[in-house]
């Protein structure tokens, strides 16, 4: 039986597109992975980690205070600790 010239003329360009289409998949599951591990643990990866965005120690420890969270001797002693 004939082809007419149909048969395998694609076979090579076939292989390489379905490598590339895998490649795009397995990257594609990665990013989806990545993003949803992101949004998880919004503290560790989709926030930057610069002066503005965290707090320190010590601001923390203020606020927890003018809160009533703690004493003053609990805050006397945590500001120790972290100086």
């Amino acid at each position: 039986m004939h082809y007419w010239g149909w048969g395998f003329g694609w076979w090579f360009g076939g292989m390489i597109m379905m490598v590339l289409f895998w490649i795009v998949v397995v990257v594609g599951i990665l990013a989806l992975t990545r993003w949803l591990f992101a949004q998880s643990q919004p503290g560790r990866i989709s926030h930057p980690q610069g002066k503005e965005s965290f707090e320190s120690a010590l601001e923390i420890l203020r606020k927890r205070y003018a809160r009533g969270e703690i004493t003053k001797e609990e805050f006397e002693n945590m500001k120790k600790d972290i100086e």
